[in-house]
């Protein structure tokens, strides 16, 4: 039987989830599966314990301490915030060169990313990974996540208002360690120690989205608009980030891993279509279609096949055409996958 153990230091505690990020409770924080990109990365403040990011290229800072015997919180605070000011702004080649392995051949991030995400049987798309880790650099939008052992109470009080008051994306993982005897063998078993309670979207008139959008241009928020009146049409949620609003059917379509649906952001990713819902059920016909929509749209083919993105002025332009050639179809296509 195995008894609850304890990481006899912090480095214990750091190689264990730097090897294994995924057991790290990423849905609850509405992450994909993190994967880790590097750890010790010095960006001038010294070394960040670990940086890791999901298949959609959401960055992590992920900061490790053993227990309630944690130095003062406080200091915990400004140093993960000295970790993301320095890593804002940072270009996509150098944050590559400076993940990459001693001994890699060549730095290329996507690849290491897609190999991970192979093993661990999740949808990969480079593009929508590199378009992802770009917006979340240009932004500084970046996930802050404290793992320790347990949490006191004051560090427990200061995350949580950090979270549920100015709305940073600070989340707190206590995590358990059990070991069977002398032996070797031993378990992990993360939890999170809150969930915010707008994590699964603030409403689209929330003062901080709208204040993070405040500075797109008026044909931007003139297409949100328009699509949140799609929205109430046919009956989708609206979920709003800090760059735009993603549009989801209510009701998730059984089998799949990835529900979103069509994301229309004020950042470089512009437009975003998930097809990989149709991919994983094996409608690759409905995805190609959707393809080939996006290109009678554009004029260009895009190479992503799972996570296609174009500009959203595209939408914006000619609304009604934009509506008849791609929304509707999209989510008349979602639609049938649901009668599944």
């Amino acid at each position: 039987m195995a008894a609850q153990s304890r990481f006899d230091t912090e480095r214990d505690l750091h190689e264990a989830i730097a090897a294994h990020p995924e057991v790290l409770p990423s849905e609850d924080l509405g992450l994909g599966p993190l994967i880790a990109l590097g750890a010790e990365l010095d960006f001038g403040p010294g070394p960040l314990d670990l940086l890791a990011a999901d298949p959609q290229g959401r960055l992590a800072i992920i900061e490790f301490k053993r227990g309630s015997e944690n130095p003062d919180v406080r200091k915990v605070v400004a140093q993960v915030l000295d970790y993301g000011a320095s890593l804002w702004r940072t270009d996509y080649e150098e944050l590559e060169r400076r993940c990459a392995a001693p001994d890699a051949v060549s730095p290329d991030l996507a690849s290491t990313v897609a190999g991970r995400c192979a093993q661990l049987d999740v949808p990969f798309d480079p593009d929508a990974f590199r378009a992802g880790i770009e917006a979340s650099l240009d932004t500084g939008d970046f996930v802050f996540l404290y793992v320790g052992r347990d949490l006191d109470d004051r560090t427990h009080r200061i995350m949580t208002y950090l979270a549920e008051g100015p709305r940073m994306t600070f989340f707190a993982v206590e995590v358990d360690y059990f070991r069977a005897g002398d032996g070797p063998s031993a378990v992990l078993v993360p939890r999170t120690a809150f969930v915010p309670t707008w994590i699964a979207g603030p409403s689209p008139t929330s003062r901080s989205s709208t204040a993070m959008l405040a500075s797109a241009p008026p044909e931007f928020h003139q297409l949100l608009e328009r699509m949140d009146t799609l929205a109430v049409e046919r009956g989708l949620m609206a979920k709003t980030g800090k760059a735009g609003r993603n549009y989801e059917p209510r009701d998730p379509v059984p089998g799949v891993k990835y529900t979103s649906g069509i994301g229309i952001y004020a950042s470089s990713r512009g437009a975003e279509l998930n097809l990989v819902v149709f991919r994983e059920l094996g409608r690759e016909d409905l995805a190609d279609e959707m393809l080939r929509r996006i290109a009678d749209l554009t004029g260009a083919t895009p190479t992503a096949t799972g996570w296609p993105s174009f500009p959203w002025e595209f939408l914006a332009r000619d609304w009604e055409h934009a509506r008849s050639v791609l929304l509707d179809p999209y989510f008349d296509r979602r639609a049938l996958l649901q009668e599944r």
